[in-house]
């Protein structure tokens, strides 16, 4: 008895120790730059095992990120850009497959450069009577853009649902004017539509939206 006993102790200790090997200290890390050489700073990157969300960090100043976690042997992961790319971007899901003598992932990710007539899809949604919150708006991109063209204006429109009232688009509006000038855009190169647009019955998106378009790239809008 006490023989299978001692038996029964080795095959625990040797299946704990198997458990262990399994997983080791991995050093995930990478660069998001565009092809002109300028660094992607601010994207969230998130490591998933299936459904579960391992961690997360952001890109730095110079568009690298770094992630050190236990990884489990022979598993497979992904990792996904979630949030921060512009959105005429795809957001990549990366797999990475775990090896025995694999311990460092390293991604150099290169993106085409922002360009003017990719700003006529940008759009800030809002849920229905929410007048703060901006969802999925880049606007780093329009401060790129005018940087690049100092003269140019940008006309901002704005679509609301039936339920909505004009009340609430005027906030909408103003405190997204507010947003731009806050974080640094010349609000010389901005203007927006005075009077909102009601979604069309047909519209394949039912949301309450506020987005710009390139109006003049060689005059002001004030």
């Amino acid at each position: 008895m006490k023989f299978l006993s001692f038996v029964f102790l080795v095959g625990v200790l040797l299946l704990s120790f198997q458990m262990r090997a399994q997983s080791y200290d991995a050093r995930i890390t990478g660069t998001l730059e565009y092809d002109s050489h300028e660094y992607i700073p601010n994207v969230t990157i998130t490591l998933y095992q299936g459904y579960d969300s391992i961690t997360s960090t952001k890109t730095d100043v110079n568009g690298s990120f770094l992630m050190e976690v236990e990884l489990l042997d022979q598993t497979e992961y992904y990792l996904k850009l979630i949030d921060g790319m512009p959105e005429y971007l795809s957001k990549d899901e990366l797999t990475i497959q775990t090896g025995m003598y694999r311990s460092d992932f390293v991604f150099n990710m290169v993106y085409p450069e922002p360009r003017t007539e990719y700003f006529g899809g940008q759009v800030a949604y809002y849920q229905p009577k929410e007048v703060k919150k901006i969802e999925e708006f880049e606007v780093q991109q329009i401060l790129s853009i005018i940087e690049k063209h100092p003269e140019i204006c940008i006309q901002f429109s704005q679509t609301i649902i039936h339920s909505e009232s004009e009340k609430t688009a005027k906030k909408r509006k103003v405190n997204f004017l507010k947003f731009l000038e806050k974080n640094g855009v010349d609000m010389s190169c901005i203007q927006f539509e005075k009077d909102p647009r009601f979604l069309r019955a047909f519209d394949e998106d039912q949301r309450s939206r506020i987005q710009g378009a390139i109006y003049s790239l060689d005059s002001k809008c004030k």
